[in-house]
């Protein structure tokens, strides 16, 4: 498509703030910090060439999920991990072609994981576990996120993540002459549970 589109997830009672925030990806907006190797944004259409649409907060493309009330914390977490699935599987069958952020505000940062002795569980690896699959692109979004005044700062971080995230390539490599080389990024994480074989490679 010509554009990149964006679908949102989030708990009730949060759309026009986060709206605002994402609305904020298409102006242009001057570092505060750290510019000695930052560039000011000079919004998302400058950056990237392409258009971002953000739905209207009435849209079909505005998922709410309900937040578990009742059961222990473990409970809650794993029902709530659920709830954002269903909510994605809702937006998946109206488009199938946008990046699907996933708001998560501070009042459910209890609810983001939790590490027993019986099991680990982390609400982004849950969802993503199911995402990933199924082809469906994520964005994770933290109340946080939202609050930083380097705005210029996370507009590039979020919007990079979203061009990339849409299927598009950021940058190639210019006058590259070996056609024998490879460049690779390797990502992993280390699991503490598995004493064993520690490192998970992705």
């Amino acid at each position: 498509t010509e554009d990149i589109k964006i679908a949102v997830v989030a708990p009730q009672g949060e759309k026009q703030k986060l709206a605002n925030f994402l609305l904020q990806l298409n102006s242009r907006h001057d570092i505060l910090r750290n510019n000695a190797y930052l560039l000011s944004y000079a919004g998302f259409q400058s950056t990237y060439k392409l258009p971002l649409t953000v739905p209207p907060t009435n849209s079909e493309l505005w998922q709410e999920f309900q937040v578990p009330q009742v059961g222990t914390m473990e409970e809650a977490s794993r029902r709530l991990g659920e709830n954002i699935i269903s909510a994605i599987k809702n937006i998946r069958s109206i488009n199938t072609d946008c990046v699907i952020i996933v708001y998560i505000p501070k009042s459910l940062a209890t609810y983001e994981g939790y590490n027993t002795e019986k099991e680990k569980f982390d609400l982004h690896d849950f969802v993503k576990a199911y995402c990933v699959p199924q082809a469906i692109a994520t964005q994770f979004l933290r109340e946080r996120t939202l609050g930083d005044d380097n705005i210029a700062s996370v507009a590039w971080t979020l919007s990079l993540a979203l061009y990339v995230k849409a299927g598009r390539t950021p940058w190639v490599i210019n006058n590259l002459t070996d056609e024998q080389t490879a460049f690779v990024g390797i990502g992993y994480s280390v699991d503490t549970k598995n004493l064993d074989n520690p490192i998970v490679l992705g």
